[in-house]
């Protein structure tokens, strides 16, 4: 995970991580004269893994395993918000993933 400067990103997290696309449709949108689709993921990192994010923080998603969607390897999403678990075991962080601007 990075922080807010796309051209300097600063790592404030690297190890697993639960990775999965909510349970809903994906959305197309206009986005300055063309059609892109968009899709909502949770990401659960360890209580302790990193500080709150910011709004404009990417995650890149380097590897999946046999639970995730493999479809999710090498993207980059864009953090939403973020939350902690009812229980406090995890952080949540709930990232848009623009499927039409990113490598296959």
């Amino acid at each position: 995970m990075s922080g807010p400067l796309p051209d300097a990103p600063v790592v404030v997290y690297t190890g697993r991580a639960r990775v999965t696309y909510k349970p809903v449709r994906a959305e197309d949108r206009d986005a300055a004269g063309q059609q892109v689709t968009v899709r909502d993921v949770i990401v659960a990192v360890p209580r302790d893994a990193c500080p709150e994010l910011a709004a404009t923080a990417r995650i890149t998603v380097t590897a999946v395993d046999g639970n995730a969607p493999a479809t999710l390897a090498g993207r980059v999403l864009a953090v939403q918000s973020t939350a902690w678990s009812s229980h406090a075991l995890e952080q949540v962080i709930t990232c848009t993933d623009d499927q039409s601007n990113q490598g296959a």
